[in-house]
């Protein structure tokens, strides 16, 4: 069976060509139109992948995509915003002043520097209004809770337009294809823990799915034995790590959906002990292993933190906060299960520290994240799920799935752009000298990477790293 996968449009729009539980090529679109995570329909992929493995649309069998339909996408989130509120009425919301207070006497005097900051206690100053604003919006109880309303529906009332517009394309975009009443649509999350599962090698796994949203949920937690997918639990939206996480990259001045990584070191130069109590007392644990995050949408409190608070110590306690529960979720579902291989999947699944701290589980024995972790890997897991057809697969050796190109083919796009090149005598040598005096390389040599790491084939280097 041959299953084309596409992942979601409205960020790292990408797609996948699978037979029989192999990936014959999977590429995102923005390695086409050279637009960092490219929204829309991966055209120019879709047409690379039938390109390179010589495929017809008609050779094609089902149309895989990772979100159900835009009005029961709609649903869901109503449903989870609405048992939100439900349970922030109930909640005991912590004296934020108070702590606050408490932990400006943590801070610690510092000396040195911080790669990026003008001084290492740097905040992110806004002037006096914004500050008070985000201090009232975000710290003051009657205020917040208005206010985090408003971003929930606010936020509800633009994810479902998206998810209409998005399904009209991925519509339109098939129907140019002949494919679309081949399209089949899954639950957002079984895509991430099928690509998990599948791509690990592993018979028998504990699946454990971080986002920021899908399909109601924030994440998920599954059994994977004989063949089959069985789901554990489910952490609904809008209890996610990956809002959690976007909302302090944000506030500190980053791109939320791209910069995530600069927040991981920034968190290595703070103390996470300054500010953990303050975001702890916002976190209600569940017996099942998770948590409830109170206002977990109103962003105005991370950017009181972050006009208050140096930006290093923010980043420590968020990141602190975000192993603390993550390994206590994967702790709690490895004892139930007795399962100690874990996999994991979903954009938080790129946190490498994270996953750091979830390897050191004392019951986690060994681990597998699945390269293509965020949204743009989930072309691969339904069309993975769907034609592996409850065989066993193979672990990945690696990810080089997407194009490749000749010498002549590479020469040929040089001529055209006018530039000049030549052809070392020794290649080998004449890099390592010039990466030594500090010039960037770049290298291509075999087919592309598919995800966001970059794994050699395709890559810049430099003497710095």
């Amino acid at each position: 069976m041959k299953i084309l996968g596409i992942s979601p449009l409205d960020k790292d729009a990408s797609c996948a060509l699978v037979e029989d539980g192999c990936v014959l090529f999977a590429a995102g679109e923005e390695r086409f139109d050279r637009v960092k995570q490219t929204a829309g329909f991966p055209a120019r992929a879709i047409e690379a992948a039938l390109n390179a493995t010589g495929t017809n649309p008609d050779q094609i069998d089902v149309v895989a995509y990772p979100f159900l339909e835009w009005d029961r996408e709609s649903q869901l989130i109503q449903d989870a915003l609405d048992a939100e509120e439900k349970w922030m009425r109930g909640f005991d919301a912590p004296n934020v002043a108070q702590i606050l207070r408490a932990a400006a006497q943590c801070v610690p005097t510092r000396h040195g520097s911080v790669h990026g900051l003008a001084r290492p206690d740097q905040t992110k100053e806004k002037g006096f209004l914004k500050e008070l604003c985000y201090e009232i919006a975000g710290a003051h109880e009657a205020a917040s809770r208005a206010v985090a309303h408003a971003a929930a529906r606010g936020w509800a009332k633009r994810a479902g337009a998206d998810h209409r517009k998005w399904s009209k394309e991925l519509g339109a975009g098939l129907e140019k294809l002949g494919l679309r009443s081949k399209l089949r649509r899954a639950e957002h999350h079984l895509s991430h823990a099928a690509n998990a599962w599948l791509a690990s090698g592993f018979e028998r796994a504990l699946v454990v799915t971080l986002d920021g949203y899908g399909s109601g949920l924030a994440g998920s937690v599954s059994l994977a034995q004989g063949g089959k997918l069985k789901r554990l639990a489910n952490l609904r939206f809008p209890h996610s790590l990956g809002s959690f996480y976007e909302a302090v990259t944000s506030s500190l001045g980053f791109h939320p959906d791209r910069d995530a990584g600069k927040i991981v070191g920034l968190a290595a130069f703070g103390d996470p002990q300054v500010l953990a109590e303050a975001l702890l007392s916002r976190v209600e644990l569940t017996d099942d292993g998770g948590f409830r995050l109170y206002q977990n949408l109103n962003v105005h409190f991370s950017r009181h933190l972050a006009a208050r608070f140096p930006m290093i110590d923010v980043a420590a306690a968020y990141q602190h906060v975000l192993e603390v529960l993550a390994a206590r979720l994967v702790r709690h579902w490895v004892r139930q299960t007795g399962c100690g291989t874990v996999v994991l999947s979903g954009g938080v699944a790129a946190n490498v520290k994270m996953n750091q701290r979830i390897h050191e589980v004392d019951e986690v024995e060994r681990i597998f994240v699945y390269p293509n972790m965020g949204d743009g890997g989930c072309g691969t897991g339904l069309a993975l799920l769907w034609s592996s057809q409850g065989r066993a697969l193979p672990t990945y050796h690696d990810v080089y799935y997407g194009p490749s190109y000749t010498p002549a083919e590479i020469e040929a796009a040089l001529r055209r752009a006018d530039l000049r090149y030549e052809r070392p005598s020794d290649l080998v040598r004449e890099v390592a000298q010039r990466v030594h005096a500090g010039e960037v390389i770049g290298r291509f040599a075999g087919r592309m990477e598919y995800g966001p790491r970059a794994l050699g084939n395709t890559s810049a280097r430099t003497s710095g790293g």
